[in-house]
């Protein structure tokens, strides 16, 4: 293993601040549902993790999800319990879809048969079977189709049918538009508890970008020595990487995956300088089009300004967080 992927994958490192306050909270959901108060009719509520995409929800999930996997055994009929399930929706959702995605997570899709309903049954026998106590669904807006107001009531109908039917603890993860479900069902919305975002980082917020700083200083700290000897200095480094990622850390993330190939892709013969990185940044660069390599020119407190803005209006953000913001002086 090189230093450059040991760096990458070190938890000090990758525990971001929004990180590790989403990871704590949703630990604390986790460690709720595992041991519920017992209390007669004790109080469910359903929890919502909710933030636009590439921000790093999805490692966030996995991350907190592998430290549960050490509580799953398996019983005297040699079925495996599964105490904390995630459950990852796909594409074209729906009520079939929801049940598939949980029958593929506890590897009982083969066994579905018959009509939706039936294999709704069969999901939600299978989760009683494997003893699920926490549900964690990933990706819950495509349980729907983003805009279409009879589509969301549709969702959120099968959702408080599966929290009906099944007492335990549900854990939904998905970009902001997810929301609807619960405010298209008052039960739902009464049941839901107030969601936890997880936001990128805002330029014009001066403690964010402090945040966002300390963060990638972990990652520049790994590369200033041999074999790396990155040819920029820091602040070249951070506001090339706030550029392309417009505060999201899943793509900061994704980037320093991508660095890590072009690296050994060169077999390492020139160090980390500026083409490797622009290539990097060629390929993570899935929202606009670059103007040249950011790390071998210098990014204006303009350009932030508008990788900010563009950000929030294509993730549908403006409802949440303003798109008028000071200029970037700190980074």
């Amino acid at each position: 293993m090189t230093r450059i992927e040991q760096n990458i994958i070190n938890d000090k490192v990758h525990l971001h601040p929004a990180f590790e306050r989403v990871a704590q909270q949703l630990t604390i959901y986790i460690k709720d549902g595992l041991s519920p108060p017992e209390v007669t009719g004790a109080y469910r509520s359903l929890k919502w993790i909710l933030g636009p995409s590439r921000s790093g929800k999805t490692q966030v999930v996995d991350y907190v999800h592998a430290k549960f996997q050490k509580l799953e055994s398996t019983d005297s009929d040699n079925r495996r319990m599964i105490p904390v399930l995630k459950v990852t929706m796909r594409s074209g959702g729906s009520k079939g879809g929801l049940a598939m995605a949980i029958l593929d997570s506890l590897k009982m899709a083969g066994f579905a048969r018959g009509s939706v309903a039936d294999k709704f049954d069969l999901a939600i026998r299978q989760l009683e079977l494997h003893k699920v106590k926490v549900l964690i669904i990933d990706e819950i807006q495509q349980l729907t189709d983003a805009g279409r107001s009879k589509s969301i009531r549709g969702a959120a109908d099968v959702l408080k049918e599966l929290f009906e039917r099944v007492p335990i603890t549900f854990i939904f993860v998905g970009l902001p538009n997810a929301e609807e479900l619960c405010l298209n069902n008052t039960q739902l919305a009464n049941r839901s508890e107030r969601r936890v975002m997880f936001m990128p980082y805002d330029y014009s917020d001066q403690d964010q970008m402090k945040e966002f700083v300390s963060a990638v200083r972990g990652y520049y700290d790994g590369l200033v020595t041999d074999p790396y000897n990155i040819e920029i200095g820091f602040k070249t480094f951070a506001r090339a990487l706030y550029y392309l990622s417009a505060g999201r850390f899943g793509l900061v993330s994704n980037f320093m995956h991508t660095l890590q190939v072009e690296f050994l892709r060169t077999n390492g013969r020139f160090g980390i300088n500026k083409n490797l990185l622009g290539a990097a940044a060629e390929k993570i660069a899935v929202d606009f089009d670059l103007d040249g390599n950011p790390f071998d020119r210098e990014i204006s407190d303009r350009e932030f300004s508008v990788c900010w803005e563009r950000m929030i209006l294509r993730e549908d953000l403006s409802r949440i967080v303003g798109v008028n913001g000071r200029l970037a002086h700190h980074v």
